[in-house]
């Protein structure tokens, strides 16, 4: 089965063509993703969709938290948190920072972000991945893609 991702500045979503309804789904990979609930025009059923914050944060026993547990531990501002990551590959601002003793840029936090998401998603089945990349960055996120 095929996965996509959009990997957002605020938001990363995964996505996957659901055969039985005919219809596309956000995949929900667990304590990191954020579930929102909506009205569609002209509907009286809920819809859902599953995001996952783009967000890691590094903790201090050397793992690593993503997305929506970072911002459910109150670290969204912490000094250890990378959150406008997508943002930075951009505008080509790689300056690193300390974090724990390691110097850690917002390339490294960005690919450390994908891997865990990827990880996770991964581990559901999924065989393909189709990733979306805005047209203004191809050129700054080819390279970075294919390292």
């Amino acid at each position: 089965m095929t996965l996509a991702m959009d990997f957002g500045t605020c938001n990363t979503v995964l996505a996957r063509w659901h055969t039985a309804k005919r219809q596309v789904e956000t995949l929900n990979i667990g304590a990191a993703t954020r579930i929102y609930k909506y009205f569609l025009p002209n509907t009286n059923s809920w819809h859902t969709s599953a995001v996952i914050p783009s967000l890691i944060h590094y903790r201090t026993d050397s793992s690593r938290c993503i997305g929506a547990q970072v911002e459910n531990m109150g670290f969204s501002n912490h000094n250890n948190t990378f959150r406008w990551m997508k943002l930075d590959l951009l505008k080509g601002k790689n300056r690193s920072r300390r974090v724990n003793g390691a110097l850690i840029t917002p390339r490294q936090a960005a690919e450390d972000f994908i891997a865990q998401v990827l990880q996770v998603a991964t581990g559901q089945g999924e065989q393909n991945l189709v990733v979306t990349l805005p047209v203004e960055a191809f050129d700054s996120y080819i390279e970075w893609l294919q390292a």
